[in-house]
Formats: C-alpha cells, sequence, structure tokens
C-alpha cells in the first residue's frame, strides 16, 4: 500500500501563517521515515521489493523537487523571506536526503546485483559456445567463414555443414548428438585411413624385403663376377695391391710393381672382354719394356764385365812382359834358378804305384838338392 503524499502549504498560506506553518511538514517527514527506511529488496527474485524500492525514491525525488519549487517560488516574492525559506527547505531537504540516499543505495545495490547478473550470464554464454566450438575443432571439422566444414578423406563428396549460428541455437542434447555423428564418422574414417596405411606399409615392407634379396642376389653376383674377374688376372701376372691407389699391380722381374688396373673397375666394369684386352696388352707393353730394358742392363752389364776382363788380361800382360824383362836381365845361374823354383811350384801329380810315386819324389829330391 503506497503511504499517502503530505499536504504541503501553498505560498499564500505558508505567508500568512508564517514560517513557523512549515513545520507542518516534519511530522509528515517522520511518517515517510517510518514507512520508507524499513524497506529492503531481499534479492534480484524479489520484484515486489524492488518495486516498492522505486516507487519509494521516485516519491521521495518528486517531494524534494516540490521543495525546492517551493523555495524557489517563496525566494521570488521576498529575499528575506527567501532565504528564510531557503534555510528551512535546507533542514526539510536534509532530513528528506537520508530517506532519500537509503533508497538510491538500496536500488542501486540490486541494481549492480542484476548488472553482474547479465554479465555473468553472457560470460557463461560466451564460454558454452567456446567449448562448443573447441568441441567441433576437435572432432575434426574447420570454421570456414560462418559455417563449421567436415569433408570425408576417403571420399570428398561426402561433407557435412553446420552453421555457426547453430552453436547458440541447439539444446545440449542435440548438440551432443551431433558431436557424437561426427565423431562416428570421424572414426569411421580414421579405421579405414588406419587399414589403408597398415596395408601400404606391409606391401612397403614386402616390396623393401624383395629389393633387399634382390640387392644381396645382386651383390652375390657381383662378388661372384669380380672373383672370376680376379682369377683371370692373377693367371696374367696381376697381384691385388691395397693402397692409396686401391689396384692391382704387376711385378717386375726387379720387384718392382706397376699399376695396371683400378680395383673398382674390376666390380664396375660394363665391357669386361674389352677391359681385360687393354689389361692384357698394358702387361704386354710392361713386359716389352721390361725386357727392353733388361738387355738394355744385361749390356751395360756384360760391356762392364769384358771391359773388366780386357783390364786384368792387359794388367796380366804387362805383368808378364814385365817379370820377362826383368828375367831376361839376370844372370844364367839366377835364370837357372828361376827355373827351378818355377819347378818346385808345380804340385806333383796323387799316384797310386809305388813305382811312379819313388820316380817323382826322387825328381823332386833332385831339384831341391841341386845347387
Amino acid at each position: 500500500m503506497d503511504t499517502p503524499t503530505p499536504n504541503i502549504p501553498t505560498f499564500q498560506e505558508l505567508v500568512e501563517s508564517g514560517l513557523k506553518k512549515f513545520d507542518i511538514v516534519v511530522p509528515a517527514i517522520e511518517e515517510l521515515k517510518n514507512n520508507y527506511l524499513p524497506l529492503k529488496i531481499k534479492s534480484v527474485d524479489d520484484k515486489d521489493g524492488y518495486e516498492k524500492v522505486s516507487k519509494a525514491l521516485r516519491f521521495m525525488i518528486s517531494k524534494r523537487n516540490e521543495v525546492e519549487e517551493k523555495r524557489k517560488e517563496l525566494k521570488a516574492d521576498s529575499l528575506a523571506y527567501g532565504k528564510a525559506v531557503d534555510n528551512r527547505a535546507k533542514e526539510i531537504t536534509f532530513l528528506l536526503t537520508p530517506i532519500e540516499e537509503h533508497l538510491r543505495l538500496e536500488k542501486e545495490r540490486i541494481d549492480d546485483e542484476i548488472e553482474a547478473i547479465k554479465e555473468k550470464k553472457i560470460r557463461e554464454e560466451q564460454e558454452r559456445l567456446n567449448i562448443r566450438n573447441r568441441r567441433l575443432l576437435q572432432a575434426g571439422m574447420k570454421l570456414v567463414g560462418n559455417e563449421y566444414f567436415w569433408q570425408n578423406p576417403n571420399d570428398l563428396a561426402q561433407v557435412e555443414i553446420l552453421p555457426s549460428v547453430n552453436l547458440e541455437t541447439l539444446d545440449d542434447l542435440s548438440f551432443d548428438e551431433y558431436i557424437e555423428k561426427i565423431n562416428l564418422m570421424a572414426k569411421e574414417q580414421q579405421e579405414i585411413f588406419e587399414k589403408e596405411q597398415k596395408r601400404i606399409a606391409e606391401e612397403k615392407a614386402k616390396f623393401e624385403e624383395a629389393q633387399k634379396k634382390l640387392r644381396w642376389e645382386m651383390e652375390m653376383m657381383k662378388g661372384q663376377r669380380t672373383r672370376m674377374r680376379l682369377e683371370s688376372l692373377f693367371q696374367l701376372g696381376l697381384a691385388v695391391c691395397v693402397n692409396e691407389e686401391n689396384s692391382l699391380q704387376y711385378k717386375l722381374p726387379n720387384n718392382k710393381w706397376i699399376p695396371v688396373l683400378a680395383y673398382t673397375e674390376v666390380e664396375n666394369s660394363d665391357n669386361w672382354e674389352e677391359t681385360l684386352s687393354s689389361v692384357t696388352s698394358a702387361i704386354d707393353s710392361i713386359k716389352e719394356k721390361a725386357a727392353a730394358k733388361e738387355f738394355e742392363e744385361q749390356q751395360k752389364i756384360k760391356e762392364a764385365e769384358e771391359k773388366a776382363i780386357q783390364k786384368i788380361k792387359d794388367e796380366k800382360e804387362l805383368e808378364e812382359k814385365m817379370e820377362a824383362e826383368r828375367i831376361a836381365q839376370l844372370s844364367d845361374k839366377e835364370k837357372f834358378q828361376f827355373y827351378v823354383q818355377k819347378l818346385l811350384q808345380v804340385e806333383p801329380p796323387t799316384l797310386k804305384t809305388a813305382k811312379w810315386k819313388k820316380a817323382v819324389a826322387g825328381l823332386r829330391g833332385l831339384i831341391e838338392n841341386y845347387e
């Protein structure tokens, strides 16, 4: 029930009764205090309390405005009276203000709560939309413009489109069912994809195993071919020399090694007959050069030996000549003695019969004792 509005005296009544009669509003203010200060708004759901406080606030504002208007009216007729009216109006306003402020604060408190609830609802709604957005993206959909788009990777003609406005309009059950539908389709396609990947991996493994076997067989064939090639090269006199050149070499009679063929050519030559022919020609050339060099060296050795023999012969002839000249200068006796010494230097033969042994001993004794 609304509180009745107190009767405010007119200007003429106030003039006649004097300023004291202005006090008749004071009991009304007390009544207003009693009626309005107890007013409370229990919660945002207390619409009746909210309406009473709002209505009372409007009433108090209107009364305060009436006082203000009355003040201006009284003051216009007389400055002195106006001052008195102002003072009294201020007093009355001072008495009214706590009621108005109480009602204002009470209303603002609930207004703030209502605004906070609105903001909370907005945040909750935005979070709900964000959660739905994340769930759609996690399910494999992509946001293109204003639509969520899903395409079957195994069948590009199969697509699923959801307008983004549906994030707001769909209820939770319908949205959960839609997510389940997308997850189910994605799961099915993932299983198909994984199965296909497994098949590809198995085929790749088989292919790699076949390739590995083929490479092994080729290596075996290559190794066997290399051994056969090496055997033919060994028969030509080559030997493997593992050095910085990693080659096959031919050994000369002077123990010097001549590189003939790189080992990689033995393994990788595509025209072995031509390579072998080239190697044979190279060895023949090496032999010819070696033989020519050996012949030249032998000739040099032979010439050196002939020169040495000739030198010995010449020295011997010179020595014999000098000896003959020395003997020619000897006396007959000295020549005879020289002759006897020469005879004694001759080693007697080994004889078996005593007769001839005796004859030789006698002859040698005759020579040794001859003076």
